[in-house]
């Protein structure tokens, strides 16, 4: 009977530790105030053609919680030629999400209007990552689908961009970025 209690001492410390873990904090469902924050990094572009340059780039995302939803800013810089700092582009985006349907659902606040050259997005939370989807309906009636998912551990979030066009992929974007100071 003496090794019962030891059994049992063990089984609650192992459970502690467990329950403290980094692992069983990662399998926890993030709230978008986790993702609340400025983050800055390098991504590097992945591509499987062999003529395809891969291009560095510097990135940052912006996330802020707004009373209905939140407004997510990012930029990226673009570095064509890493001995010259002239030849790089700079593309930044700034939109809006309400509350989607459901909890850790989001939707752009504007409709989809085919043709207006507006997109739209909509974006939702799964376990560690905030999934971001903007579809644009482009001027000859195609569409491009943009896909962003920003994984978060900790302070770090990990990028995953996919852009597609009509059922092929286009361009993939994969990097790390750290939660900056405010």
């Amino acid at each position: 009977m003496r090794s019962q209690p030891g059994w049992l001492a063990t089984a609650i410390i192992g459970l502690v530790l467990i329950t403290e873990s980094p692992l069983a904090h990662a399998a926890a469902t993030l709230t978008l105030a986790d993702f609340v924050g400025h983050f800055h990094g390098e991504a590097m572009v992945e591509a499987d053609d062999r003529f395809f340059v891969h291009q560095l780039r510097d990135a940052d995302v912006d996330i802020r919680a707004e009373a209905d939803g939140f407004k997510l800013s990012w930029t990226t810089v673009i570095h064509f030629d890493a001995s010259d700092e002239e030849k790089v582009r700079r593309r930044t985006a700034d939109m809006r999400f309400v509350a989607g349907p459901n909890a850790r659902q989001f939707r752009t606040p504007e409709p989809l209007e085919p043709f207006a050259e507006k997109p739209t997005g909509w974006a939702y939370i799964d376990h560690d990552t905030l999934v971001v989807h903007v579809l644009s309906v482009l001027a000859d009636g195609n569409y491009e689908l943009q896909t962003y998912e920003r994984s978060l551990s900790g302070n770090v979030m990990t990028l995953h961009f996919f852009r597609v066009f009509p059922g092929r992929p286009e361009l993939v974007v994969s990097g790390r970025l750290r939660r900056q100071p405010e």
